[in-house]
């Protein structure tokens, strides 16, 4: 959660640099204006259409992304190579969960989900046997149907696709990350 909250503060300082930038001094929220809420904004020699410009420009330079993801899949490389992308979040998300459980770099693939999130994994997550192995049939089921085809040959995704494969992702890690570590029967 405290990434979560990182990451929107950055979001935050970010609006308020550009607000900065183009000289607005207020924004006031007036609730129930015409039916409707409603942001004025007092603004001393606003070029508006800069404005728009530059928040588009931020928004769309913005994934879905927290962490070290974010900085490696950029909206630029999911726009120019959405293959690529896809690609690299999944290597990303490898590279984590190896690093999370100290695998060895030659553990991939089935292997170290079973590794991590199997019947004798090293992490678990969820409540119940049936949640703990639906985490594992995910985890495999992303991997195999997400990964395996853009690491083997060439697949067209629209970009909502693409955003959509990078989301999933990036809760698989962030489910890594919240897992706890297995406590062993001895």
């Amino acid at each position: 959660m405290d990434k979560v909250f990182r990451h929107l503060l950055i979001q935050i300082q970010e609006v308020h640099r550009l607000l900065s930038e183009f000289n607005i001094k207020e924004i006031i929220y007036v609730p129930g204006v015409g039916n409707n809420d409603a942001l004025q904004a007092r603004i001393a020699e606003l070029d508006i259409a800069n404005l728009v410009s530059a928040i588009s420009d931020f928004v769309q330079n913005t994934t879905p992304l927290s962490g070290l993801q974010a900085r490696l899949v950029t909206s630029a490389l999911v726009e120019q190579n959405a293959q690529a992308a896809i690609q690299q979040i999944f290597t990303i998300f490898e590279d984590h969960l190896r690093k999370r459980i100290g695998a060895p770099s030659n553990l991939y693939g089935k292997d170290l989900i079973n590794q991590s999130f199997g019947k004798n994994g090293v992490l678990t997550y969820g409540a119940t046997s049936a949640e703990k192995e639906g985490v594992r049939s995910l985890f495999f089921g992303a991997y195999a149907t997400f990964r395996n085809p853009h690491m083997h040959r060439i697949v067209e995704n629209d970009s909502q696709m693409v955003l959509s494969i990078i989301s999933l992702v990036d809760m698989l890690i962030k489910i890594t990350d919240t897992a706890q570590d297995s406590i062993k029967e001895e």
